[in-house]
């Protein structure tokens, strides 16, 4: 939802609220290592490592906000003056976290 006003000839001035909804956003697993999942210490062993992490598609979010912007022109001496502003509001927050239950703690 948003608007776009010009309150006078050399200003102009926008506004945007919106809502994005992601479902099952990427993001970066907890750590696996022997001590939290010691069924996986012999493939770990195995590999040489001691803990590993993995991208997974598992998070819903909701993220809201706003954005402002004004812009304006003047005569600044012999040529113009251009200044811009622009303001961002917003707030992410985890709606549901679907990960499979083996992965569960």
């Amino acid at each position: 939802l948003g608007t776009t006003f010009k309150p006078s000839r050399d200003v102009d001035v926008t506004v945007d609220l919106y809502q994005i909804n992601i479902r099952d956003r990427i993001v970066l697993s907890g750590r696996f290592d022997a001590i939290n999942f010691p069924e996986i210490a012999p493939l770990l062993n195995s590999l040489g490592v001691e803990q590993t992490a993995f991208f997974v598609n598992s998070v819903n979010t909701r993220t809201r906000g706003l954005d402002l912007t004004a812009s304006s022109r003047s005569k600044f001496g012999e040529g113009q003056l251009y200044t811009f502003l622009a303001l961002n509001i917003s707030r992410t927050s985890v709606t549901a976290v679907n990960a499979p239950p083996k992965l569960q703690t």
